[in-house]
């Protein structure tokens, strides 16, 4: 389904006649050819790209979560996703909308173990770690664990999230 959606925005929007098998094809070779150049990383064979700091005491923002995806060959399955920015990837592109425009990903499908293993070497050389997450505790766990100096932030939406459910509590609690 996901290849057959990519065949139509590719000829609606582009006018590129490909076709889904072929969407798929060149999805999986370069999933492929990712995998085993993280796999240099992981190893210790290369070192990681990192984002590049005017100074080494500049802050790097880490983000990461998780979802569940259903997948034909083993069903429901995890996807992580991970994106490091420096503050300076951070511009403003309208007046109150700013935009992150260089960031480095590490996805994993599977679960939490192995992708912090890929993850671990991206975040690995810098010096003062902003992690923005959601709640999930395999994340505040890792980051405790790992780096328990660097500051870490419940984002937006997870945040407002907690407020709104408290919120709710309260005034259904006042209602009783």
């Amino acid at each position: 389904m996901f290849f057959e959606e990519g065949e139509h925005i590719l000829s609606e929007l582009l006018g590129i006649g490909i076709s889904s098998r072929q969407i798929q094809r060149v999805s999986e070779h370069y999933g492929s050819v990712i995998e085993k150049e993280q796999e240099t990383y992981v190893s210790g064979k290369e070192e990681a790209p990192a984002v590049k700091l005017k100074t080494k005491d500049d802050p790097v923002y880490m983000m990461f979560d998780g979802c569940m995806l259903f997948s034909r060959e083993d069903g429901w399955k995890e996807m992580k996703v991970g994106r490091i920015f420096n503050g300076q990837s951070c511009v403003q592109v309208q007046q109150n909308r700013k935009e992150i425009i260089e960031s480095q990903y590490v996805c994993h499908f599977g679960g939490h173990k192995e992708f912090l293993a890929k993850w671990e070497c991206y975040t690995e050389p810098y010096k003062h770690k902003v992690f923005i997450a959601d709640g999930a505790k395999w994340i505040w766990n890792w980051v405790e664990d790992c780096y328990p100096d660097a500051v870490q932030i419940l984002d937006f939406f997870h945040a407002v999230e907690k407020i709104g459910t408290f919120a709710a509590n309260q005034y259904t609690r006042l209602l009783v």
